[in-house]
């Protein structure tokens, strides 16, 4: 049986209505923690942004962790924001983004509950993993 929606990251902002479709995702781990994520767009001092993020929960969904910035940066273009699980305590996030001006690229990161005092944290930064990037006029999501 499923519990009664909970609301996740809220305090981050939201995913536009266009953007719904691709930018989620939800992952376990080998221990059972839960991992979502998604990216927001918004204006920062002016300007937009386009921000991925991610966030944990240890008790099966029933609360969870303020949002952590997942991707390397704001800048706005997609970032298609997604996970896996790993090891216990662990997730990759990665992400598909045009923020450099060569093309699209898929970057990774390792992310953990235990950093920070169960605060949740990066074991790893920002790694692109693409070998060449992709036509920058061509939504990476396609």
């Amino acid at each position: 049986m499923w519990s009664a929606p909970v609301e996740v990251g809220a305090s981050v902002g939201k995913t536009t209505i266009n953007q719904w479709w691709n930018d989620c995702s939800i992952a376990t781990d080998s221990s059972g923690d839960l991992y979502a994520t998604w990216d927001t767009q918004g204006i920062v001092r002016n300007v937009k942004t386009d921000i991925g993020w991610v966030s944990f929960s240890v008790d099966g969904g029933k609360k969870w962790s303020d949002p952590v910035q997942a991707t390397g940066d704001q800048k706005d273009v997609a970032h298609i924001t997604q996970v896996a699980g790993a090891g216990p305590g662990k997730a990759y996030v990665a992400w598909l983004s045009s923020s450099d001006p060569r093309g699209n690229a898929l970057y990774l990161r390792t992310f953990s509950v235990g950093v920070d005092s169960g605060a949740g944290g990066w074991l790893s930064g920002p790694v692109r993993i693409s070998r060449q990037f992709g036509k920058p006029d061509v939504f990476p999501g396609d």
